[in-house]
């Protein structure tokens, strides 16, 4: 039986469909024609995405089953360039990326770059955390992102990305970290992070590395990302890269987590999958937490599989 309860959302040739558990229909939803991210509220009644322009993209919400889409950002910007003291020039235009709902569903979490307007640092060019209220309001800055070690702009390792918001606690992030080794400055480190947002953090570098706890070792150890929190926030799925090939994995996250030096949890990860879907990437867990739904790149073709945990 290859049907699932409820409903999943995916983008597909840059559009967003929906595909049926019930009787395996898909439904095309009118959300624009360059559109990517979809994430549903906790509710199931709401849908964010983000939706692509030029040089920018926006954060947008369309109600289901019949709702038409609401802009959260506007990130067009005026065609004018946002100028640093040691040189760094940046388009005013925005990216946003990546939503993700707060429990409640009254807040949405997500990247952007657009700390480079408050203009109190020159560290333009890395996705930082920001969120903003799901029925609109103001942006409000988060997380500074990982960047360059010097904090003048130059560029970073991409920043942060691939947020989920650990249920049951609402204020624990966990994230792909991207950072170069400050042991050989050509190399990547791509670790699991776990933020704790106590409060909105002022922007600027000083912020970097408050309450963050690496979760995954970087280095010879491989790639850890895309983290997916399970809904009862027990453990935490995750991809594992090494050497071209990809797996999934599971651990159980301890309270407090126990993360650097030892890495005690991460040692104790199972294995769900280790290939057979071909290339794995974006977990995501079932409400239930009984099933995880990832994409995977088998026969020169991206398809969705959903596992049985």
């Amino acid at each position: 039986d290859s049907h699932f309860l409820g409903h999943i959302a995916f983008a597909r040739n840059h559009q967003l469909y929906t595909l049926s558990g019930k009787d395996g229909s898909v439904s095309a939803l009118p959300t624009g024609s360059d559109v990517s991210d979809p994430a549903y509220s906790p509710d199931g009644s709401r849908l964010a995405y983000v939706l692509r322009g030029a040089s920018w993209s926006d954060l947008m919400v369309i109600g289901l089953p019949d709702g038409q889409p609401v802009a959260l950002t506007h990130n067009q910007g005026r065609s004018q360039q946002i100028a640093c003291a040691n040189g760094v020039s940046e388009p005013d235009s925005i990216w946003a990326a990546n939503p993700i709902w707060s429990p409640d569903g009254s807040t949405l979490y997500y990247l952007s770059d657009a700390q480079k307007l408050l203009k109190t640092s020159c560290g333009f060019l890395d996705m930082a955390v920001w969120k903003i209220a799901a029925r609109g309001g103001k942006p409000e800055f988060i997380l500074w992102p990982a960047h360059g070690s010097d904090n003048t702009g130059l560029p970073g390792a991409g920043g942060d990305a691939n947020l989920s918001l650990r249920p049951g606690v609402g204020n624990e992030l966990c994230y792909t970290h991207y950072a170069y080794d400050p042991n050989q400055s050509s190399s990547l480190l791509v670790q699991l992070f776990l933020a704790t947002l106590n409060q909105a953090h002022k922007p600027g570098p000083e912020t970097e590395h408050q309450s963050e706890l690496a979760l995954t070792p970087g280095g010879t150890e491989g790639e850890a990302l895309e983290p997916a929190w399970s809904p009862d926030g027990q453990f935490l799925a995750y991809i594992v890269r090494t050497n071209g090939s990809t797996s999934l994995q599971v651990m159980h996250v301890s309270t407090p987590a126990r993360g650097a030096p030892d890495f005690q949890d991460y040692a104790a990860s199972i294995t769900l999958s280790g290939g057979s879907a071909g290339s794995i990437s974006y977990p995501v867990w079932s409400p239930d937490g009984k099933s995880l739904l990832f994409l995977g790149f088998k026969n020169n073709a991206y398809n969705l599989y959903l596992a049985q945990v």
